[in-house]
């Protein structure tokens, strides 16, 4: 992406980027904006699993979320709701799983040698966390 990168062309490459998520279940979208987060969810009502991808623009960093739904819905808590943990992110998720260490750790040194003010990097991110959900999707479902 190139510098100036807007928020739209940001959204753009993320619907492009995570569109495979719906070859595996995960066909219901919900959209979430506000001054500084863009949220898109991809829940899986079969498994009661959510996989959301929330841009941050105060970082700016891009996060993954893996989310257990509760009533085939988004939890109301963030990390936590009604005392029950709801929200882990993708890096922790996957940390105790059997996958290459390299690809994982990639991701946590991208985030924390990044930093910075512009969103460009946004994109890079984005990239990485889709890479790391084809190639792990099926730890997910299970």
């Amino acid at each position: 992406m190139e510098t100036g990168t807007s928020l739209k062309e940001i959204k753009e490459l993320l619907f492009t980027e995570t569109n495979f998520m719906k070859e595996f279940g995960y066909e219901r979208i919900v959209e979430h904006e506000d001054s500084f987060h863009y949220t898109l969810s991809y829940l899986s009502l079969k498994n009661e699993k959510a996989v959301e991808f929330e841009i941050d623009l105060r970082e700016p960093a891009c996060f993954v979320l893996i989310t257990q739904l509760e009533d085939k819905k988004l939890p109301e808590g963030y990390y936590m709701n009604v005392g029950k943990r709801v929200r882990i992110h993708l890096e922790k998720y996957l940390d105790n799983k059997n996958i290459n260490p390299e690809k994982l750790h990639g991701i946590i040194e991208m985030r924390r040698n990044n930093k910075g003010d512009s969103i460009d990097i946004i994109g890079l991110q984005i990239r990485a966390y889709a890479v790391l959900l084809k190639e792990n999707i099926g730890l997910i479902e299970s």
